[in-house]
């Protein structure tokens, strides 16, 4: 027999016995009075219920998709069975709605974030005044976690990358593989390749502007035109050959759940383009950026073939209390250590070599080696008549004739060759 501390109760068994008759009792506490808790709250499912919006105007409504659905609200079972819509928000300021069920059973819009200790959320949505263009997103969460757990999860940790989402992505178009991810206790995924985005730029007054309608295109504007966010409210050119990058992210809107978020600056040279551009300095200003899982991070360059890399942002995600990943070379440590960076690492565009090197040195350790043979293998071909080339140094020319009248003397950068006469 066990007693627990501060209990009255007697407990057979030894300690961890105890302990686990006591939870027994505690969880069976919590559901036969859930005003304890307040749970269970949530829906059973997503699917015996329809989630729509009508983007001209902010209207969601939430139906039975047959019959009746149910939701629960502090333990108690609320049956619907016909459609309840929200209100419009034609008129209203640009920015995030929060559409959800109170304790009465209204569906209810508020500018603020949930309480969800006290309500039942049904969706996000990001709305904007200029252009009248709704964005819904589903918050219909389940019944097995508690509001405190769902809040915490929501403010430190977000969306989360579970698996697939293999993306390729070429001059025009991208294809994103099926997989899937999760904003809290919900699943998303997909089951087959999606090849359509949204695009989203800053309106330049603090909100956001999407792109009218899903297209191939991951990005604005065409080849050798492309364009980025200024942060004006207008897409700016980017300057022929410079770069700019492409962010894309998983989202939990029903129809198109990949958007793009798109480039806020743009570099002159591809290795700026990958220093300057990282997640941290990403303004995500009020997009609702807890429910976004990032994807990738795309490069591209404005000539008539745009595309240049991917970047892999899926797995590189810092927890609370976790280990950071470093996804950039330069926050690594021990860069300027001895052969931290061998020759042979370092690579080069030999595009343009055709002298002393040639396309084949494409790393600085070839280079050096094709170099390092010229200076010791003797001459090479004449460039041209009367101009005779030894190892490395350029040309050699004449100078003045020896003594006798015969002879010549050569010289370039390496020295001097006296040829005597006879």
């Amino acid at each position: 027999m066990t007693r627990i501390p501060d209990s009255e109760k007697v407990y057979p068994g030894n300690e961890v016995q105890a302990i686990e008759r006591l939870r027994e009792e505690i969880n069976a506490l919590v559901i036969a009075d859930p005003t304890v808790t307040g749970e269970p709250t949530g829906f059973p499912n997503r699917t015996s219920s329809t989630l729509t919006i009508n983007e001209a105007t902010g209207v969601v409504t939430i139906a039975p998709a047959s019959g009746t659905y149910s939701y629960y609200y502090q333990g108690t079972e609320v049956v619907k069975s016909g459609s309840d819509t929200s209100d419009s928000l034609v008129g209203l300021a640009t920015g995030t709605r929060y559409i959800y069920f109170d304790a009465a059973g209204d569906l209810i819009t508020s500018d603020d974030f949930f309480d969800l200790s006290v309500v039942v959320p049904v969706a996000v949505v990001y709305w904007h005044l200029g252009t009248t263009q709704a964005t819904l997103y589903d918050e219909r969460h389940g019944l097995a976690m508690d509001w405190a757990t769902h809040k915490w999860i929501h403010l430190a940790i977000g969306a989360r990358y579970i698996s697939g989402l293999a993306g390729t992505f070429a001059d025009a178009t991208f294809s994103i593989d099926s997989g899937s991810w999760a904003d809290e206790d919900i699943l998303f995924s997909t089951a087959v390749a999606k090849t359509t985005c949204h695009q989203w730029y800053r309106d330049g007054a603090g909100g956001w502007k999407r792109t009218a309608s899903a297209g191939t295109a991951y990005y604005p504007g065409s080849p050798s035109s492309l364009t980025y966010d200024d942060g004006d409210g207008t897409l700016g050119a980017v300057a022929a050959n410079a770069y700019v990058a492409m962010w894309v992210f998983a989202t939990s809107h029903q129809t198109v759940p990949f958007h793009v978020v798109i480039g806020q600056r743009t570099d002159t040279t591809l290795a700026n383009a990958r220093a300057n551009n990282l997640f941290s300095s990403l303004d995500l200003g009020d997009l609702p950026s807890p429910e976004m899982v990032p994807l990738y991070r795309v490069i591209l360059r404005n000539d008539a073939a745009p595309y240049e890399e991917t970047y892999d942002l899926r797995r590189q995600v810092t927890l609370p209390g976790g280990n950071y990943t470093a996804t950039l070379h330069n926050t690594l440590g021990g860069r300027s250590a001895a052969d931290a960076h061998p020759a042979s690492a370092i690579g080069v565009d030999a595009s343009g070599f055709s002298g002393n090197l040639s396309a084949t040195d494409t790393d600085v350790q070839t280079a050096l080696e094709t170099l390092d043979a010229m200076a010791a293998g003797g001459p090479t071909a004449p460039v041209n008549a009367g101009t005779i080339l030894f190892g490395y140094g350029g040309a050699w020319t004449e100078g003045f004739p020896l003594v006798n009248s015969e002879g010549l003397i050569l010289t370039n950068a390496q020295g001097l060759i006296m040829f005597g006469g006879t």
